[in-house]
């Protein structure tokens, strides 16, 4: 009588994960992603402060046009013709706004100073010629004076040949 073996199993390769390589893999995962999200904070701060870097950019390149084409008699912020006597306003991507714009489209607050300029060396000379403009960028101009960043800038603005 011819008799048949019992088959035999044998191990291949072709076994799963274990309970313990699948938990490694996901606290490594999870890790990696941590690590990952905590970098976004700094990211969206670092886009932010581009945003308002360019805006600034913006504003001072069109406040030198306005100054350089203004009457320079009008620059002394002294009279109501004056050209820098009341507060500019510019929204966020710096763009110049109305007097009448509401209240929550104001980012950027202007506000200007006149002075003779002073320049090492030189005794008097320079009033009639040249003015130095201290512009104070504020921003957000809605948000309380607590939480509000200031810039200050200086140009010279000197007096143009038909003036």
């Amino acid at each position: 009588m011819h008799y048949n073996k019992p088959p035999t199993f044998r191990k291949t390769s072709l076994r799963g994960f274990s309970l313990i390589e699948v938990c490694i893999a996901m606290g490594i995962v999870t890790f990696s992603l941590l690590a990952l999200l905590a970098l976004v904070p700094n990211g969206l701060q670092s886009l932010q402060n581009a945003a308002t870097e360019a805006s600034l950019s913006a504003i001072r390149k069109e406040v030198r046009s306005e100054l350089n084409t203004a009457n320079f008699t009008n620059l002394s912020g002294n009279t109501a013709n004056d050209l820098p006597q009341q507060a500019w306003y510019f929204d966020q991507s710096g763009r110049r706004l109305a007097a009448t714009a509401p209240q929550m489209d104001r980012f950027f607050q202007l506000g200007f100073t006149a002075s003779a300029p002073e320049i090492p060396g030189q005794v008097g000379g320079f009033e009639g010629s040249a003015k130095r403009m201290t512009m104070r960028v504020t921003y957000p101009a809605f948000a309380p004076v607590a939480s509000q960043s200031t810039n200050v800038f200086t140009m010279i603005v000197a007096r143009q040949a038909s003036q």
